[in-house]
């Protein structure tokens, strides 16, 4: 699903279609480009800590017009509880942050629901999604992420991450909470990669 322009496109790809995605609902804000490009690099590489309060800002209008009519046991329609994508040690380390946990804080100021950190950790050290093929993303994720069963797990969640590309990450993780007992898992991510 892209929401832009308060319009809601829920077309699968083909991709998606002969093989559906284990989250129920993936919403992007935007695509990924200029000038958007900027602010999530600013972010991501460069030390820009301030650009996910504005990014939430930007994202938490969109979610909740596209929550506005879910019939669903939880509040607003929102999920019980945010999980930001996580990081390897090793590379929280090195950047210093995980930028999508700082979008998951800024969105659960504007949204309300709290983050869960703690619920997933990345377990392999693995080479950066952003320079492999799509056949290698799946392969590289394969038993990345373990779930922290000493967590209550919730039914409904919201994985956050700064942009979606070939939705591998997004996979491994909705797969491991699945897995884990999540009943829902919907997916919010800045953008989409076209």
């Amino acid at each position: 699903m892209l929401l832009q322009d308060n319009e809601i496109s829920e077309e699968l790809c083909g991709a998606c279609q002969q093989n559906p995605p284990p989250w129920e609902k993936a919403i992007a804000t935007f695509v990924y480009a200029y000038p958007l490009d900027r602010l999530v690099i600013g972010l991501k590489y460069h030390g820009r800590l301030d650009y996910a309060d504005t990014l939430a800002a930007l994202m938490s209008q969109d979610l909740q017009y596209a929550y506005a009519n879910n019939e669903n046991i939880h509040k607003n329609g929102l999920p019980q509880a945010l999980l930001p994508v996580p990081l390897h040690p090793i590379r929280e380390f090195q950047r210093g942050y995980n930028q999508a946990h700082l979008l998951a804080n800024a969105l659960s100021r504007h949204l309300s629901v709290p983050v869960l950190p703690g619920l997933v950790h990345r377990v392999r050290h693995t080479p950066r999604q952003s320079l492999l093929s799509q056949e290698q993303r799946q392969k590289n994720l394969q038993k990345a992420f373990q779930v922290n069963h000493k967590i209550e797990i919730p039914e409904f969640v919201a994985l956050i991450d700064d942009v979606m590309t070939t939705g591998a990450t997004a996979e491994a993780v909705s797969k491991a909470l699945i897995s884990a007992g999540v009943k829902r898992v919907d997916v919010w991510c800045c953008a989409r990669a076209e």
